[in-house]
């Protein structure tokens, strides 16, 4: 079974966008690989999700316009908050699924799409 291994985010300004995501993010860590705008970006120690990538394909009015990225974090509601306070927007409000955990879709401060996911059972 293939498993994602890379990931590009579209962006306008590389700088802009890795100025946002390391004050989001600040277990990752960037590394400049150039000569162009090109930021690779790596974790820091251990992750909620550690060994787990999830790969779903969706259609109909749920299905984002373009492939979506979501984060796994420890508390969705510090991270939404943490987005907005960047500049970032949220599009869709911290959302439950049952029985597994919670979501939200977010912009980045240059309009891309992507998404943080919180494991709970009780959700």
């Amino acid at each position: 079974m293939g498993i994602v291994i890379h990931t590009l985010i579209p962006t306008d300004s590389a700088l802009a966008n890795k100025n946002f995501y390391e004050q989001l993010f600040p277990e990752w860590n960037f590394h400049f690989q150039g000569p162009n705008e090109f930021w690779e970006i790596t974790s820091k120690g251990e992750t909620p999700a550690a060994n787990r990538a999830f790969v779903a394909m969706i259609s109909g009015g749920q299905a984002p316009a373009q492939p979506m990225n979501y984060y796994a974090v420890d508390d969705i509601d510090t991270y939404i908050k943490r987005c907005q306070d960047l500049g970032g927007t949220i599009v869709t409000p911290k959302t439950a699924t049952p029985g597994v955990g919670y979501f939200a879709g977010c912009l980045d401060v240059n309009q891309q799409h992507f998404g943080f996911w919180e494991d709970d059972k009780n959700a």
